[in-house]
């Protein structure tokens, strides 16, 4: 039974024609569940979608989703569903097959002095009786055998007195038709016989039958019940598919080239004899395996491994295995056992994790491989042919990390080039600098280079600066002495036991000051 509201009319932005998904209330209506629907109602629609394309309909109302189905009795789309474009509206509302006419037969009489029965055939409980124009309630008549109405009371001479007999309607038992081909619906004692036809059908209970279904028009293709527990389809009068009671047999074609038989050998399979491709379950080992030109490529074993290419998980076989407890073995023979390609772009190829932390990647940047920690990696520069340093996207890392460790160190490094830090070549000392042409003290970044004098350039070696083991040459680039000052705690000339406050440099002299700490140091060369 449909469910009728007032005053329920909602927006709606679905598409096309399928299922309706609700929005809000038009002002000044309600929404269908404030205004009384419930979920699983059956309403009458009415959907208006611009100026001139409408559906009238019945619906289904689903309230966790807010949602609406539809079944088109007319529309502006030759009844079918219109084409929603997203702005429509829909709305409550009665269909004209929802109003039915009514039978009914009035009886009119004239009364008598203190008349009260009055003679009329109706069916009991479908009468009203009106005297004068006015209805009588059920207390002030009583019509109960379907032959006369009696009033409680007697009317006055020339009373109106109207009954109004309503007709039952029912189905009838037999509904024939006297069409050409003969075809109708017969209703016996509950039991449908004769042909049912139509477009589509729905049965609330139980569509027993003898023995078969049968193809219109095609006789020899049927679905039957041959036997108890027995299902069979056929066509062109032969059996094709059988279910039975007995271990859910099915059997299709009654061959192993092209069939399924899952009772006896556990298979499923395609025409091409030996060829054949297979689905195949051994019934003694458990395996589930699938089979081309008589070979089988693909195993699932009892231990949830997935095996391709071999029928083990062993090492050594070419093949691959997707092991039930996660690992994973690619197995190739005179090829590359695994390649893997990123389509468009660049970025990681391979994470890394302990667990759900993320421990490193590798992957391509600029056209370069990069192996990185959490924090730091390598790139192997494409273009450059060298090995850099990166960040943990691929990007360059300039004098951010550190090669080998003061307690985990390289034992031997070979070059056939040079050896470079931020100043150069370490076979090499650089200058620093060019020429001084005026006092100049040195500092932490002269270490392992020279400073050149110039002239009118002067030089100061400062106290607490510089660390053990570091070392700075100086030359005199001059015709003329110069006077280095040694600002420094304590300054040794080597071989010498003296401390010096300063010392004097030769024309076109060499010497190095080392460090011994940052309070001591030793100058070595064309010194005095």
């Amino acid at each position: 039974m449909v469910k009728l509201v007032n005053r329920a009319k909602m927006t709606t932005a679905t598409t096309g024609t399928g299922t309706i998904t609700l929005g809000s209330a038009v002002d000044g209506f309600q929404t269908f569940t404030a205004a009384g629907v419930a979920n699983g109602d059956t309403v009458r629609y009415c959907i208006e979608d611009g100026t001139s394309s409408f559906e009238l309909g019945s619906g289904v109302f689903t309230a966790s989703g807010t949602t609406l189905t539809r079944v088109v009795s007319e529309s502006s789309n030759s009844n079918n569903a219109i084409s929603l474009s997203g702005d429509a509206i829909v709305f409550i509302t009665a269909i004209a097959a929802d109003i039915q006419p009514t039978t009914f037969t009035t009886t009119v009489f004239t009364a008598t002095a203190n008349q009260t029965t009055f003679s009329v055939s109706y069916t009991v409980g479908f009468v009203e009786v009106f005297l004068n124009g006015s209805k009588l309630s059920a207390a002030d008549f009583t019509a109960t055998n379907g032959t006369s109405v009696v009033l409680a009371s007697g009317a006055t001479v020339g009373d109106t007195v109207d009954v109004v007999a309503y007709a039952t309607q029912t189905i009838a038992n037999v509904y024939t038709q006297t069409q050409s081909d003969a075809r109708y619906l017969q209703l016996t004692g509950g039991t449908l016989t004769g042909d049912l036809t139509g477009t589509t059908s729905t049965f609330s209970g139980d569509v027993t039958i003898a023995d078969k279904i049968v193809h219109s028009g095609d006789t020899d293709t049927m679905i039957r019940f041959p036997a108890v527990d027995t299902v069979t389809v056929e066509t062109g009068g032969t059996e094709r598919f059988r279910i039975t009671s007995t271990a859910a047999t099915v059997a299709v074609q009654q061959t192993f080239e092209a069939g399924i038989d899952l009772d006896d050998n556990e298979f499923i399979g395609w025409g091409g004899g030996s060829s054949r491709p297979a689905i195949v379950g051994n019934k003694s080992t458990g395996n589930f395996a699938l089979y081309t030109s008589g070979n089988e490529r693909l195993r699932v074993d009892t231990s949830g491994n997935f095996i391709v290419g071999k029928t083990t998980t062993t090492v050594g076989t070419a093949g691959t295995s997707i092991e039930s407890t996660g690992r994973v073995e690619i197995n190739a023979d005179s090829t590359t056992p695994l390649n893997i390609s990123r389509i468009t772009d660049e970025g990681d190829m391979i994470e890394f994790y302990e667990g759900s932390t993320s421990r490193g990647k590798i992957g391509i940047e600029l056209n370069d491989l990069f192996i990185t920690s959490t924090n730091t990696g390598l790139r192997f520069d494409y273009n450059t042919n060298r090995v850099v340093p990166c960040t943990t996207t691929g990007a360059g890392s300039d004098g951010t990390d550190d090669f080998g460790d003061p307690a985990v160190r390289w034992k031997d490094a070979y070059f056939s080039g040079t050896i470079n830090d931020g100043d150069g070549d370490l076979r090499a000392i650089p200058q620093s600098g060019s020429d001084k042409t005026s006092s100049y003290t040195l500092v932490v970044g002269d270490v392992g280079n020279f400073i050149g004098i110039g002239s009118g350039g002067s030089i100061t070696v400062p106290n607490s600066t510089f660390s053990a083991g570091d070392a700075v040459s100086i030359f005199n680039n001059t015709s003329g002495d110069r006077t280095i000052t040694l600002s420094i705690t304590t300054a040794y000339i080597a071989g010498e036991d003296s401390d010096k406050n300063s010392v004097t440099l030769a024309t076109r002299g060499v010497c190095t000051i080392l460090f011994i700490s940052a309070t001591v140091c030793v100058v070595t060369g064309n010194v005095s």
